[in-house]
């Protein structure tokens, strides 16, 4: 299964938003398996990105549409 959560806000606070999709773990049931995404305006700090390797995949727009200006 994949989770996801989105913010499109400039600035929020990153442990919280991974932690809050984190909990959400085993909410569905039936899925042995389950993959944590991030979807945000601007990228995830490398400090942010360390601490949840392996467990939260971030992704910013400009990294999915290769854009360097976040306000497109």
């Amino acid at each position: 299964m994949l989770l996801g959560e989105c913010a499109w806000r400039s600035n929020f606070d990153e442990t919280e938003a991974a932690e809050s999709l984190l909990e959400r773990e085993g909410l569905v049931r039936g899925y042995t398996t389950t993959y944590f995404m991030f979807f945000s305006k601007r990228p995830a700090s490398q400090v942010t990105r360390s601490k949840y390797a392996g467990r939260v995949r971030f992704l910013a727009v400009n990294e999915r549409y290769g854009r360097n200006s976040y306000d497109e």
